[in-house]
């Protein structure tokens, strides 16, 4: 990932990185991005590149981290559930990523969606470790886990994929509908 390099010219460098790889993506297509071509674009050197990243897998890991820890400090903020919210992370998680469709593209461009379900992942089990010391929860598994991150990043992509044509309420309450029809269908069901 990412070089720890937390300066202000250090952060500016990271994000022009990103942001070239970002326009590279969109003006070339994700087969023909290369190192060279985004030095130019951020006007940096190789030298510059490499002393934050190893690759461009690791631009793409340490926006993907930048990004969900700003989630997880957006549920802290105003990550309080809509009323259509039964499942509390959704309505937040929609309106937080409805900013960062580019991101979202990006990440379907270079087919890097697994890695947003890691991060993701990696992050709601760091929140239940901490929720279980402080004995606010009782634990989770990590089946649990993995499944939420997949299914919310499955929904962002094909929410991006819409052109986010629905807005967050509403498609909280048409996910939330279907499981609560889902719930009532397996209630009924016997095996």
């Amino acid at each position: 990932m990412g070089k720890v390099l937390d300066d202000t010219r250090s952060i500016k460098s990271k994000e022009n990185i990103y942001n070239a790889l970002l326009m590279s993506s969109l003006e070339q297509g994700a087969e023909r991005i290369t190192i060279t071509y985004i030095l130019k674009k951020a006007e940096i050197s190789r030298s510059t590149f490499y002393r934050h990243f190893s690759s461009l897998d690791d631009v793409i890991q340490f926006k993907l981290q930048e990004t969900v820890d700003q989630l997880f400090e957006f549920f802290k903020i105003k990550g309080k559930p809509h009323k259509s919210d039964k499942y509390l992370l959704l309505y937040p998680t929609l309106v937080f990523f409805r900013n960062r469709i580019d991101l979202l593209r990006l990440l379907i461009n270079l087919k890097e969606t697994d890695t947003l379900k890691q991060v993701l992942y990696s992050n709601l089990k760091q929140v239940n470790k901490k929720l279980l010391k402080a004995e606010k929860q009782v634990d989770v598994e990590d089946f649990y886990l993995e499944n939420c991150s997949s299914s919310i990043v499955t929904l962002l992509v094909l929410w991006t994929k819409t052109g986010m044509s629905q807005s967050p309420e509403e498609l909280s309450l048409a996910i939330n509908n279907a499981k609560d029809i889902t719930h009532k269908v397996f209630e009924r069901f016997e095996l």
